[in-house]
């Protein structure tokens, strides 16, 4: 059986660091509700500590958001884990994922012992709140790995149930990533006592295949962002990542537990709460890739999910089965016009509802 791979998404969390994403409690409230019908495996919602909104939001998720593991980030220090606890106490699936900062992933001698143990202390410290602790030594790529390496050993010592490697510049390279998620899983005495996670920025746009890589490797948790938003260039693209992992199944041999026909409607949720729209040419999500002239092709359940998501921005709801066939009709009209309006999108939409009902249609056909 092919290897699962755990999908967590951080677009409420690093993707809103990027400015001009700012969401209100409710907006993020509405777009976890839209993650966990896509079906993520966890979402990271935010950082408790930082201000009393994020609070808010992350206990509001908390409560409210059933179904994936609800996680905040805390820095490696007791106040911000005994708040990210209060915030996603009451998760379904609690999680606390605190982190170390770049400045003690870079030192040295005594300062690296003491960073060390800090990061126990505060894992175990989590511990006493929750079973399910991840790990961050943010910077790692750029890290001495060895040290690296030591750090892990000593988190899962005393719990941590995932430990992540953030390439937190966009820095490394596919290859060198997958290099040291290989050099950990041999260097790592306890390694297989805790899921590897990556955490890949966009800054050579290289996210995406990073993150393949890593998984090529044995990382079997992704860290990604709807729309690949984030700080900077932004993050591992989720709508990407999935469509490689699927349409290339027979390349990368991995599952994953996202619902395809949710991804353009939660790209589509969230364009329309940020006012950020992706551009024509986004691989997967953005307009062009419906094109006839598709490369690989997307799959029928990814352009359904298009198609049901633009049908219902005009106001038009359907079944299911009234979207099966209107999906029939959609295919048709595209083999034979470039461009779809949505006059065109309208009379689809109809014609689908006709054919549900077994009603003839203008020129005598019947739609079924």
């Amino acid at each position: 059986m092919p290897d699962y791979v755990t999908i967590l998404d951080t677009t409420l969390r690093d993707g809103e660091e990027a400015p001009g994403f700012g969401l209100t409690t409710p907006q993020k409230v509405e777009m976890a509700q839209q993650l966990a019908l896509l079906g993520v495996d966890a979402i990271e919602a935010g950082f408790p500590a930082v201000s009393p909104d994020n609070f808010e939001a992350v206990q509001r998720i908390a409560r409210e958001v059933r179904g994936p593991v609800i996680t905040g980030l805390a820095r490696a220090v007791a106040a911000d884990i005994d708040q990210c606890w209060e915030a996603v106490r009451d998760a379904q699936r609690p999680r606390i994922h605190t982190f170390l900062p770049p400045a003690d992933m870079h030192s040295d001698g005594l300062k690296r012992e003491q960073a060390k143990a800090r990061a126990a202390a505060m894992v175990a410290h989590a511990r006493h709140y929750t079973p399910d602790v991840e790990f961050s030594p943010m910077d790692a790529t750029r890290s001495d790995w060895s040290y690296v390496a030591e750090v892990f050993e000593s988190v899962i010592d005393v719990g941590a149930t995932t430990v992540n490697i953030p390439d937190t510049l966009g820095f490394a390279q596919p290859d060198e990533l997958a290099l040291m998620v290989t050099y950990l899983r041999e260097h790592v005495s306890n390694i297989n006592r805790a899921t590897i996670s990556v955490h890949c920025h966009n800054d050579l746009g290289v996210a995406v295949a990073n993150s393949l890589a890593a998984i090529g490797a044995g990382a079997r948790q992704v860290e990604c962002c709807i729309n690949g938003i984030g700080e900077r260039a932004g993050n591992a693209a989720l709508e990407e990542l999935v469509m490689a992992l699927t349409v290339r199944r027979d390349h990368h041999h991995v599952e994953h537990g996202i619902q395809l026909e949710q991804l353009v409607p939660t790209s589509s949720l969230l364009q329309q709460l940020t006012g950020v729209l992706v551009q024509p040419n986004k691989a997967v999500v953005g307009v062009n890739a419906f094109g006839n002239e598709s490369g690989t092709g997307i799959p029928q359940d990814v352009l359904k999910g298009a198609l049901r998501a633009r049908l219902e921005q005009l106001g038009l709801l359907l079944t299911q089965d009234e979207l099966n066939h209107a999906f029939t009709g959609f295919k048709r009209l595209s083999e034979n016009k470039s461009e779809l309006t949505d006059a065109d999108l309208v009379q689809i939409a109809n014609n689908g509802r006709r054919a549900a009902d077994g009603v003839f249609d203008a020129i005598g056909h019947v739609y079924r």
